[in-house]
């Protein structure tokens, strides 16, 4: 039979009688491992299935456009290009898909020359027919979720307008899968994917325009990947062939890659948080434990025990709570971390299959939950078996003060007065009989609660900002047209719809970029040839000065233009292409544009010289009075130009502009918010640790009350009033401790989206929601201590050690 040393037998004997206690400990380990793998499990999970998808479709280094397109059996001329490692071509449309009458949505199409054989940015089969036949179009899944699509099943006709208003029937016979496309929540655009020889029903030559790349090597070097895309532009040209522009994306990076980025920080931020918190229960918990044994000590150190034997089987008893909790946490976190996951991925549009929690995030998990409460545990219990067995057995209980009575205590015991009657004031001098205890238990509580204000605050924040935005809009609809058309003839269509109020016409085109004296050309810009008098935007103007009626080759650029060239600030004079023409401006002012890609405004006068298009604009921003609804005024709008042969591109609500925005802003929310969740959850289970404990170090206390004529009601009250008083300090700390945690997350999200802090905001409803939390939860944690200290018999509680 296997020898067991008295003191481990006690350690067991402890572990059994007190199953409680046991039970207390072991849920707040198990609650706190449990919150900080999750977080891990869903992180790690999702950016490994991000990165093993992202590499999977071989994601593009360049991509040329050439409007006159090219024959697809130039592609092998391209594979043996220097630098080259891959080369893959597509032609891609924008059309419109009919959603109901007089509604429309944008849809790209993409034709590829061979569906089982796409090599760069690869589309895959999702469900239905693939590839889709002649007459046939497969939709990206993350499309068919639209608010405005209509439900679809294989077989359904669907009507699509092309861009000489013409309309055409192509049949609904699958969905495919295209990770690299932002999802159409992000857009408002749905993907659709067809065969060249479809390209004819919408009046497409049945050729590529769009000539996708992989160079060789240094694919994480930008300016190397635009210098190899150079040279095959060049050769293009050499061959009679016409490049409009080379769009090259930030190196082995998703459109939403950044996003993810932000969100791994926050995660991680939350995860250490979550650790601090975790670590303060333990620690509390222990030093309780060790504190209601110091008679036991003092005994065993008395009969010979040695401080190292002794604070071994504390350890040991910790290191046996951490495994429980590890069993109880880790398969539960396991499976919540991947339910998270896949919420997340659903956002993201990607795809879980065959992925699961790496085993470096279970080893980390496990020694979190092994290493955590071991190292929190340390000073409790290296402290409390330090004590001398003099002082250990002079010792009267757990329930004594630390120290003398400070402030707070004098202070209350003034307060004897009707509105404080003495169970209230016995209550609130509980409170600070412990005072480290009391610190211990406030920490995680005002932690949860800064966290959970915080998030409000940057919601609130983020809503903030999109009013912002949306502020310096005046316009209620944006419509885009197929061509160039008369703005008299516009104004006329429009002025006859109800609700219509004003309309302002101007040009836009994204066939514009810098010419560089080191390369032929530099990023994308979009020009917007506008009134100066506009009123249907006001920017607000970082320097310089926005447009005037007399300007002829002045231009005003957006912030976001001067992140990716630096130099252009007012004075300067600047070469750019616009549509194939050299034009040289100077700049007259910045405005700030946030969620905006480079852009610049010229004067719509001098547009029109320089382009051609005088008196004739491709683009209105239509201003709409308040009682009409939005939705119907698109809609009438949109039959009206149908009848008078007024081709329309596109068709946009001020409305579904926001809905894009907040699509990235909320991505970064649902994981900040069910952090603060679970983070208020180990809030609350420290607070009833605490109570529990300190019902149990009153034990005789409690039975004197109860036998000098106290009523369970009263006793309840007694720890009830506690409770709710320690939930009351937490709140005022988590209010204070919310500013500068709000004030680090605002200037983390603002950057990431905006490149600028978010503006501090904090409103009523954060510390007012957490007000009635923690005061439920102070209620729900004190009321099963507060049941059992009213329940047992006065003899059991003057009995107890």
């Amino acid at each position: 039979m296997m020898h067991v040393s008295p003191r481990w037998r006690k350690a067991l004997r402890d572990l059994y009688q007190n199953k409680a206690r046991t039970l207390m400990i072991v849920l707040s380990l198990t609650i706190g491992i449990f919150t900080v793998s999750l977080l891990i499990n869903a992180e790690s999970v999702l950016r490994t299935a991000f990165d093993r998808q992202f590499a999977s479709i071989n994601p593009s280094s360049a991509t040329l456009l050439l409007p006159e397109g090219f024959d697809k059996d130039y592609l092998p001329t391209v594979r043996h290009m220097d630098g080259i490692q891959e080369a893959d071509g597509l032609r891609s449309v924008n059309v419109r898909l009919k959603t109901e009458p007089n509604q429309w949505i944008n849809l790209r199409v993409s034709a590829f020359p061979d569906y089982n054989d796409i090599r760069i940015n690869k589309v895959l089969p999702f469900s239905g027919a693939w590839p889709p036949a002649k007459g046939e179009i497969l939709l990206e899944r993350s499309s068919l979720t639209l608010a405005a699509m209509p439900v679809l099943t294989a077989g359904d006709p669907l009507t699509i307008q092309t861009s000489d208003g013409t309309d055409t029937t192509l049949k609904f016979s699958g969905v495919a899968y295209d990770f690299n496309q932002t999802p159409s929540q992000g857009t408002g655009i749905v993907y659709g994917y067809v065969t060249l020889d479809t390209l004819e029903k919408l009046k497409q030559p049945a050729n590529l325009n769009e000539l996708t790349i992989v160079v060789a090597q240094n694919k994480l070097d930008k300016t190397y990947i635009r210098q190899v895309a150079e040279g095959i532009k060049q050769g293009l040209e050499n061959n009679g062939r016409t490049v409009s522009a080379i769009l090259v994306p930030d190196p082995g990076q998703h459109p939403l890659g950044t996003v993810l980025d932000a969100l791994d920080i926050i995660l991680g931020s939350l995860s250490i948080l979550t650790l601090v918190g975790g670590a303060l229960l333990v620690f509390n918990m222990v030093a309780a434990l060790v504190a209601q044994q110091v008679r036991q000590i003092g005994i065993m150190k008395a009969i010979g025990a040695r401080v190292n034997q002794i604070a071994g089987m504390y350890l040991g008893m910790v290191t046996v709570f951490g495994l429980l909790a590890i069993v109880v946490a880790g398969p539960l976190a396991s499976l919540a971390g991947m339910e998270v996951a896949k919420l997340l991925a659903n956002i993201f549009n990607l795809d879980l299959h065959a992925v699961k929690v790496p085993g470096l995030a279970i080893a980390v998990e496990v020694l979190i939950g092994l290493g955590i409460p071991f190292l929190a545990a340390i000073y409790p219990i290296w402290s409390g078996t330090r004590i001398t067995v003099r002082e250990a057995l002079a010792d009267y209980g757990l329930g004594s003060m630390d120290g003398k009575p400070g402030l707070a205590v004098h202070a209350l015991e003034q307060l004897q007065t009707p509105f404080f009657p003495r169970p209230v004031l016995l209550s609130l001098r509980n409170t600070f009989r412990r005072r480290g205890r009391l610190i211990l238990t406030l920490l995680p509580l005002a932690l949860s609660g800064a966290i959970l204000i915080t998030v409000v605050n940057v919601r609130n924040a983020l809503q903030s900002e999109l009013q912002t935005i949306f502020s310096y809009r005046n316009y209620s609809l944006n419509v885009t047209f197929e061509n160039p058309t008369s703005l008299a003839e516009i104004e006329n269509i429009a002025q006859t719809v109800p609700g219509v109020t004003r309309i302002e016409g101007y040009h836009e085109t994204s066939d514009a970029y810098r010419v560089l004296a080191h390369t032929s050309q530099a990023t994308n810009i979009s020009v917007i040839g506008v009134a100066p008098t506009t009123d249907m935007i006001h920017l607000p103007v970082l320097e310089g000065r926005w447009l005037s009626a007399q300007d002829q080759d002045a231009v005003v650029v957006n912030d976001a233009l001067v992140r990716d060239e630096p130099d252009l600030h007012p004075g300067a004079r600047v070469l750019f292409k616009i549509n194939g023409r050299n034009v040289t401006l100077q700049v007259v002012g910045v405005v700030e544009e946030k969620m905006a890609t480079d852009g610049m405004y010229l004067n719509d006068a001098y547009y029109g010289k320089v382009i051609g298009d005088v008196d004739r604009v491709n683009n209105a921003w239509i201003m709409t009075s308040a009682g009409q609804p939005l939705e119907t005024i698109a809609s009438t709008l949109e039959g009206q130009f149908e009848k008078a042969n007024v081709h329309v591109a596109s068709l946009t609500t001020v409305d579904d502009q926001r809905s894009f925005i907040d699509f990235h802003f909320s991505i970064m929310i649902i994981p900040l918010s069910m952090a603060a969740l679970l983070l208020a959850l180990v809030g609350g289970l420290g607070l009833m640790g605490t109570m529990s404990t300190n019902v149990l170090e009153r034990q005789r206390e409690i039975g004197v009350m109860r036998a000098i004529g106290a009523s369970n009601g009263g006793v309840q009250q007694v720890v009830i009033t506690e409770g709710l008083f320690i939930g009351l300090i937490s709140w005022l700390i988590s209010m204070a401790a919310a500013w500068p945690v709000t004030y680090v997350l605002d200037s983390m999200v603002g950057n990431q989206f905006l490149y600028t802090s978010l503006p501090f905001t904090y409103p009523l409803s954060g510390w007012m929601a957490w007000l009635i939390i923690v005061l439920v939860t102070a209620v729900l944690s004190c009321t099963l201590p507060a049941r059992n200290a009213s329940q047992t018999s006065v003899r059991e509680l003057l009995a107890y050690e």
